[in-house]
């Protein structure tokens, strides 16, 4: 796999931390967390001038408070966890920071996480097993209308031939992440590795976009997010062009899908279901933005219901119950439902908004793809 690494590193973030520890005397430093065989995990962290540490993370609703011992390192040990790739962070009196212990992070446009992976067999369907990999590779490309330089990662399945045609999944992620976020953290590349080692799915491209106006947004020094108009411009005038140029996809509709996630769910939706000439297959997991302008925004989708469910192979929405964008979800599915628009809809119980979820919707929307 070709390897990539952000330009953002968290060099501020490691400058910020030592000016917030202050100076400190020699001490060894902690080792990083890791899964017993029960598949607990002691969290550790030296903070001995601190009041009040906790820990918040992928498996809990809310930070979990840490106890100090008479070293001034704070721990906490969970309950035994399900296989799979877990974020986290501390909170130090109300500040939140990474591990620094554990070199393993996420590093988005808003917020860095540290990361851990707990294996077992419910995990296998992420893990880098030992099958044919596909390669990952990075393209930058400047975009006039916002004078700037901009990159997309595009995902070749195993045994990439240039000489032959493939679909190609257009994969949004949602805001605060960045375009890395759907290999680094949503494992994009080793689900697609695995489903096609067991012939689940058919080899596609994934091409992975960044779906902010600007990187400065998440560093709140600009406004404007990542609203489907821009994104669709971006899109249409920038990435798929130099998708088409660079490598041998189809230009049909039917070789053509679309899906994302909180943010660019609401993106992908809004961008596929109003360009149905372009975009057979389309998915929202946990769509953002589906709010009560749905039948406004969606009006060409439902104007004429028996032309679109011609032209749609697939519309795949799901969203956990649990989360705050549930309700919307629930409603834009309703309105679908009224409308007679064929659809697939995955509420998923006890699930909020976050990875963990989104990896699955992943894992099973790509089998659903270009199998006509």
């Amino acid at each position: 796999m070709t390897r990539f690494f952000s330009p953002r590193a968290p060099i501020a973030f490691l400058i910020g931390l030592s000016i917030f520890l202050g100076p400190r005397p020699a001490t060894a430093q902690l080792a990083p967390p890791f899964p017993t065989a029960e598949r607990r995990i002691t969290f550790r962290l030296r903070m001995p001038n601190a009041k009040d540490v906790k820990v918040d993370g992928d498996w809990t609703k809310k930070p979990v408070a840490m106890t100090k011992d008479e070293k001034g390192i704070w721990s906490f040990t969970t309950e035994p966890l399900a296989p799979d790739l877990y974020g986290y962070f501390f909170v130090v009196d109300g500040d939140n920071i990474a591990d620094p212990s554990n070199t393993f992070m996420r590093v988005g446009t808003k917020n860095i996480k540290s990361q851990i992976e707990v294996p077992g067999d419910k995990a296998d369907f992420l893990a880098i097993q030992n099958v044919p990999h596909g390669d990952v590779h990075e393209h930058w490309y400047f975009a006039p209308e916002l004078k700037a330089t901009r990159r997309i990662f595009v995902y070749t399945p195993p045994g990439y031939d240039a000489n032959k045609t493939y679909p190609v999944l257009y994969l949004l992620h949602g805001s605060g992440d960045d375009e890395g976020y759907w290999v680094q953290v949503g494992r994009a590349n080793f689900i697609m590795d695995n489903l096609l080692a067991a012939k689940k799915a058919k080899p596609a491209l994934i091409v992975m976009p960044f779906g902010h106006v600007s990187r400065e947004v998440g560093a709140g020094r600009a406004k404007g997010g990542g609203g489907p108009g821009f994104m669709e411009k971006d899109l249409f005038e920038n990435v798929m062009p130099l998708v088409e140029k660079e490598y041998r996809v189809g230009k049909d509709a039917k070789d053509r899908a679309i899906a994302g996630l909180s943010m660019g769910g609401g993106q992908a939706l809004n961008i596929g279901l109003n360009n149905l000439s372009r975009f057979a297959y389309v998915g929202g997991f946990s769509s953002g933005g589906l709010g009560g302008k749905s039948e406004k925004a969606f009006a060409s989708l439902l104007a004429d219901p028996e032309r679109s469910n011609k032209q749609l192979k697939l519309l795949w929405v799901g969203c956990g119950t649990e989360d705050s964008l549930f309700a919307g979800n629930q409603n834009f599915e309703k309105l679908l439902a009224s409308r007679n628009i064929q659809h697939e809809w995955h509420p998923t119980p006890a699930y909020g908004h976050i990875w963990r979820l989104w990896r699955v919707h992943l894992h099973d929307f790509l089998p659903k793809l270009f199998n006509d």
